[in-house]
């Protein structure tokens, strides 16, 4: 993540600040943090993510490219200079 920062940075490309990018953990979405979510609208919008599994990440995979998947009540990340 870092490395992809410096490479922009040295090619003279601004990197803006971008929620997708969450290396040091998301907050979970329920009220029991020790629970892990799979619903795939909670990663839809994710680019990085830590702390899932192989298998996780294969399941995540195909319920986000499931062209069935419909996800309500979505917010656009706004991205922000970054500092």
């Amino acid at each position: 993540d870092v490395f992809l920062g410096m490479c922009l940075q040295l090619i003279g490309v601004k990197p803006l600040r971008h929620q997708g990018f969450r290396t040091f953990g998301i907050p979970r979405p329920s009220a029991a943090p020790h629970l892990q979510t799979f619903d795939p609208c909670f990663y839809r919008e994710l680019m990085v993510v830590h702390s899932l599994s192989v298998p996780q990440i294969w399941l995540m995979w195909n319920l986000l490219h499931d062209p069935k998947l419909s996800c309500h009540n979505q917010t656009d990340p706004k991205p922000r200079v970054f500092r």
